[in-house]
């Protein structure tokens, strides 16, 4: 058998019998990409197939994802704990409020007669602290904007109840004047926030029950107020009298600054300064709604003071002289609105706030 070396059988490839790839050519080398085109949008989309070496799609066959923001928040839902805390911190916040705004309004005869002032000279502690609480309340507002709900008002009731252990202490007419004139600045800061706190952190279909729950808190805040002062006054005098109240509102304070939640709702505004101020209540001056409203609560609120300021003088005098104690019990008239306001603020749900 003849053996053939392997040299002799190796036989050289023949290309006309193999099948033609296409050449390879290596793609050129991506062009750097500039730092303001690795962002989001267009620019995303020519980084990226800059560094991938990949042709970018034209403007027609980009698809565009919508971008999904962060849901709002719901709020608390009615029945939660939160929204109890809330509920109770705030009605606290009213006791504290209406209780100092309204402290000496049971004991202005006492008052008038011990400081030897006139009925109308009397009736000025309890005017100047509501035109107090009435020219901060917007400013107050705005702060909240910037600050926060929730601090806001835990600086307006402290301040306010330090201001009110210190009426007891004033040596002279015009000093109680002040004192209280500048208790009603501080209080200014509750009401104020009060709403649009509630607003923000409960749930939009219990909201306007909470707002009536809120008003209830603050009917009874202004009751208790005047019957301690009417009681106490009776037995120890006015000045007594209205330490006896601000320790009532301190310690409703105190319950507030405990039970009330952090905000969850609440966006800082951007600062519009004066001007934007004074842009936006210009602009809800143009408004006859708003204006009917502003004009029905001064009239109401100014009446409603002032009879029961006049009704104090009336019945301690002749031919009735009661003592301060039972001329308190005629605030007990205040639980109607107690009443009413939950009752509003449920009817108002239950109608989907559709127009009287």
């Amino acid at each position: 058998m003849r053996i053939m070396h392997w040299k002799h059988i190796q036989r050289k490839p023949s290309l006309g019998n193999m099948p033609r790839l296409p050449l390879l050519r290596r793609p050129a080398a991506p062009a750097p990409v500039p730092p303001d085109t690795a962002g989001t949008g267009a620019g995303a989309g020519a980084g990226i197939a800059a560094r991938t070496g990949m042709t970018p799609a034209s403007p027609e066959q980009v698809v565009r994802v919508p971008v999904v923001g962060v849901p709002a928040w719901p709020g608390h839902p009615k029945g939660s704990a939160a929204y109890r805390k809330i509920l109770a911190g705030l009605a606290f916040a009213g006791v504290a409020t209406f209780a100092q705004l309204y402290s000496t309004q049971a004991v202005l005869p006492m008052m008038a007669a011990d400081l030897q002032v006139t009925a109308a000279e009397a009736a000025l502690t309890i005017s100047l602290a509501t035109v107090g609480l009435a020219v901060t309340v917007l400013p107050w507002s705005f702060l909240a904007d910037r600050i926060g709900r929730v601090r806001a008002m835990m600086w307006g009731i402290s301040a306010a109840t330090v201001l009110g252990l210190l009426v007891p202490l004033a040596t002279s007419f015009p000093m109680l004047l002040g004192l209280r004139m500048l208790e009603g600045m501080a209080l200014g800061g509750i009401p104020a926030i009060a709403i649009a706190y509630l607003n923000e952190e409960v749930n939009k279909a219990h909201a306007a029950l909470a707002a009536g729950t809120y008003v209830a808190g603050t009917t009874l805040g202004g009751l208790a107020g005047r019957l301690l002062a009417g009681v106490v006054g009776e037995l120890w005098g006015w000045r007594a009298a209205a330490l006896a109240v601000s320790v009532l509102a301190g310690v409703a304070a105190a319950l507030f600054l405990l039970l009330v939640p952090q905000a969850r709702g609440f966006t800082a505004a951007a600062a519009g300064g004066f001007r934007g101020a004074v842009r936006t209540l210009a602009g809800h001056g143009r408004n006859p709604r708003l204006l009917a409203l502003y004009v029905q609560a001064f009239l109401l609120m100014g009446g409603f003071v002032a009879v029961y300021n006049y009704l104090g003088f009336r019945l301690s005098g002749e031919p009735f002289g009661l003592p301060a104690t039972i001329i308190s019990l005629i605030f007990l008239a205040y639980l109607s609105g107690t009443v009413s306001s939950r009752w509003a603020g449920a009817w108002r749900r239950g109608s989907g706030g559709a127009r009287c």
